[in-house]
């Protein structure tokens, strides 16, 4: 006769599934139909009204946009975001390994759930937006002259036809969406800084605004799903009554 050990099971995962299916009963939808419809309609009105208008700018935008824009445009890459989280995870696991004080193993343990978050926000969105961007094909606004808005060539595996959405712009959306989700006290600031470093993919002529809005968006979006998805599992966020705030 066999007796089956009923003790629960320990370890950080074992905790992430006894934490998702003892909340599943509060689990609400993640809104996905109605932003999707609002991205969808900005990124419209942008490609009829913006589009061709900063097309024609290309290259002519004021000294003193065009500048800080090449200045800080590339801020919006993911290497340095995805280096930085990778650091900010190995030290947190050195911290939980080597400290022999609680205190130090839960700040650890801390910076590994947040900067696991950023990571993943940014590069699983930004996966996402490159695979799209090359499976549509959009030219770039500097042969906008020759190709105009309705053109599409996917899989030319060249930059110059991968403009939506934009990939900078994602990264964006994800970063400071996450950021502001992280320290909600600073996320009007946080916000406004992301959608201006989004937007300088305009001002330097790599983007339409389109590209930007739809990328920016995605990113936004993908950010918060994300959060849901971590309070489900008790790491980083809580949510409850529909409310998203930072647990740690």
């Amino acid at each position: 006769m066999t007796v089956e050990n009923t003790e629960p099971k320990s370890g950080p995962f074992a905790a992430m599934r006894r934490h998702y299916h003892e909340t599943r009963p509060d689990h609400r939808p993640v809104p996905k139909m109605l932003p999707m419809i609002v991205i969808t309609v900005l990124g419209i009105a942008a490609f009829y009204f913006l589009d061709a208008q900063a097309a024609a700018m290309h290259g002519i935008w004021p000294d003193w946009i065009r500048q800080p824009s090449r200045f800080l445009t590339d801020l919006g890459k993911s290497w340095w975001i995805i280096t930085g989280t990778v650091a900010i995870i190995i030290g947190g696991i050195l911290m939980r390994r080597l400290s022999a004080e609680d205190r130090w193993r839960r700040l650890g343990a801390q910076a590994i759930a947040m900067a696991s978050y950023v990571l993943l926000s940014v590069a699983v969105a930004g996966l996402i937006a490159n695979i799209f961007k090359r499976l549509i094909g959009r030219p770039r606004p500097e042969l906008f002259g020759d190709h105009g808005l309705f053109s599409f060539n996917p899989f030319m595996h060249n930059s110059d036809f991968e403009s939506f959405p934009s990939g900078h712009a994602t990264t964006c959306g994800a970063l400071w969406t996450a950021l502001a989700l992280l320290f909600p006290p600073l996320r009007w600031p946080l916000l406004i800084i992301g959608l201006y470093l989004a937007a300088t993919r305009v001002f330097v002529g790599a983007h339409f605004p389109s590209d930007v809005l739809v990328g920016f968006g995605w990113g936004m979006w993908f950010a918060f799903f994300l959060a849901v998805l971590f309070a489900r599992h008790g790491l980083v966020f809580s949510h409850k009554d529909g409310k998203l705030a930072r647990l740690i």
